[in-house]
């Protein structure tokens, strides 16, 4: 049997813990790690070109990104305790990931001026993911071709389909949706599109559950339960 909530909220801690003390002196800041892969999956390291193929437990740093080809999926644990899960055909950039507050820090990032709180930011180019962070300050950003979205605390799906339209269903949390048209407010059981040259729009949905059901098939904690 897989391990209760609380246990697992402790395991997720102590594997970031372990993460971050094992990264190298010199690397760039760490974001997270790769903790599950199904089919092809590869990684890219900022600042260079080629796609090599992603190992499990590898570790992940700030402009790193990741992609997933067909009939493939992913799942990250990234260091601000965002559970991170992608769908076939995904692109996803970690631009900037702020450590929590109950993590070793170390030399992870600059801290933000006076008064702004720091935000992580991830951006995703293509395909889908689904996001949960369960700490109600935690604030992040996340950019599409089309948009981008000011969350705090929250679990979503966003699809971006091959034209740069996007789709964002909100199950738990608030944000803000903006783009240079328009901006708009989700509430939990919404879901917005944004098209491209357009501003943002919203709706409610009868079954917003049906738009993480694909999530099912990647157990991003698959490791923990009866070993």
């Amino acid at each position: 049997m897989c391990v209760t909530r609380k246990p697992l909220v402790g395991l997720i801690l102590l594997a970031l813990m372990v993460l971050a003390l094992a990264a190298p002196a010199g690397a760039a800041p760490l974001a997270g790690r790769i903790i599950l892969i199904q089919g092809k999956v590869s990684v890219r390291a900022a600042g260079t070109a080629p796609w090599l193929p992603a190992r499990l437990q590898q570790a992940l740093y700030v402009g790193d990104a990741v992609r997933t080809g067909p009939h493939s999926g992913a799942a990250l644990l990234s260091q601000d305790e965002s559970q991170i899960k992608l769908h076939e055909n995904t692109v996803l950039i970690l631009k900037k990931v702020v450590p929590s507050p109950r993590l070793p820090r170390g030399e992870s990032v600059p801290a933000a001026a006076p008064g702004l709180p720091e935000t992580s930011v991830y951006q995703v180019i293509q395909g889908e993911i689904w996001l949960r962070n369960n700490k109600e300050e935690f604030l992040f950003e996340l950019e599409t071709p089309t948009v981008t979205a000011t969350i705090r605390g929250t679990e979503f799906t966003v699809q971006v389909r091959p034209d740069g339209a996007t789709n964002l269903v909100l199950l738990e949390g608030s944000l803000k949706l903006a783009n240079a048209f328009g901006e708009v407010w989700l509430k939990p059981g919404e879901e917005s599109l944004t098209r491209p040259g357009e501003a943002p729009t919203k709706r409610l949905l009868v079954s917003p559950e049906n738009a993480v059901q694909w999530s099912l098939y990647y157990t991003t904690f698959a490791f923990y339960c009866n070993k």
